[in-house]
């Protein structure tokens, strides 16, 4: 059943981008994290709030660094997968305001970073990385000729 809720981190999520791998290895610890403050009753309330704003704040950043990543090799889709990860970061933001009890807001922010890492990532960040991988070659054979 933990399957569920904590990621491994594994080599499909490494791009070879250090700062990109960097992070989603502390979004995978984060989501884990979370898990084990929401299933241990010593977890006080305040300190679980206050970790999940830490993660939400780490976790937009990294969108608005993974964005501007995208940007600065204008990909082409790059303006459709920015809306999706504002769709993201709006998701993550929303838990702060949404009347639930604590523990199923951390249990939904571990949800959601898991989405991003399993789903989203692997599919839709993949396929930029890989043009991103793509360009970066192209270039040094450019320079090399």
């Amino acid at each position: 059943m933990e399957e569920l809720w904590k990621i491994e981190f594994t080599d499909d999520l490494l791009t070879g981008i250090n700062e990109v791998d960097d992070a989603h290895r502390q979004l995978a610890q984060s989501a884990n994290d979370l898990y084990e403050m929401c299933i241990n009753i010593d977890t006080k309330k305040n300190d679980l709030l206050d970790y999940m704003e830490k993660v939400q704040d780490v976790l937009c950043a990294h969108f608005d660094k993974e964005i501007a990543l995208f940007e600065s090799y204008n990909l082409d889709d790059c303006q459709a997968h920015k809306q999706i990860h504002e769709k993201f970061k709006e998701s993550v933001l929303n838990l702060v305001t949404k009347p639930s009890p604590v523990l199923v807001k951390g249990m939904m922010l571990n949800q959601l970073i898991n989405h991003y890492l399993k789903d989203h990532f692997l599919k839709e960040d993949k396929e930029c990385i890989i043009k991103i991988r793509k360009i970066n070659s192209d270039r040094l054979k450019d320079n090399l000729n």
